[in-house]
């Protein structure tokens, strides 16, 4: 008999799209979330373009890389929407959902980070918040997603 896949949490999976490696120089232009259980049920899906911060510029290096994928700047720069604005549905959304639920991302230490920055700016939450925080997202510090399939 196989092995049920359950086990209660909600698994906020993300993907960043970036300008540039380091946040608040350079800026997250988009990102997507699906919100799934282990058994595969999805709890809904959240995406978003940004506008750039203001005083960030994009990085030579990382421009060079989408310029060698057809579509990509324009689907991670088009109709940007303000920061404040979508940070603001998003964790609206995350708290809509069930609970427990956790971020997780592949590589967490690319999206996690970012994600934290923009939601530690634009709200009061992050991704990972103190033990004494009563009112969070996210329960624990996320997920990587190569690290839990390799314990698998």
């Amino acid at each position: 008999m196989g092995r049920r896949l359950q086990d209660g949490w909600v698994y906020v999976v993300t993907d960043v799209e970036l300008d540039g490696p380091w946040p608040g120089i350079n800026s997250m232009r988009s990102f997507a979330s699906v919100a799934v259980s282990l058994d595969g049920t999805e709890h809904g899906r959240f995406e978003a373009v940004l506008e750039p911060l203001p005083g960030t510029a994009p990085d030579e290096r990382t421009r060079a890389w989408f310029d060698t994928q057809p579509g990509a700047w324009d689907a991670a720069t088009t109709d940007p929407e303000p920061v404040s604005d979508v940070i603001a549905r998003y964790v609206e959304w995350l708290r809509a959902l069930p609970w427990p639920r956790t971020f997780a991302s592949f590589p967490m230490s690319l999206d996690g980070p970012w994600i934290d920055y923009y939601l530690r700016r634009f709200s009061r939450y992050g991704v990972r918040q103190g033990h004494h925080e009563d009112d969070t997202v996210f329960a624990g510090g996320g997920l990587c997603i190569k690290s839990y399939a390799a314990a698998l």
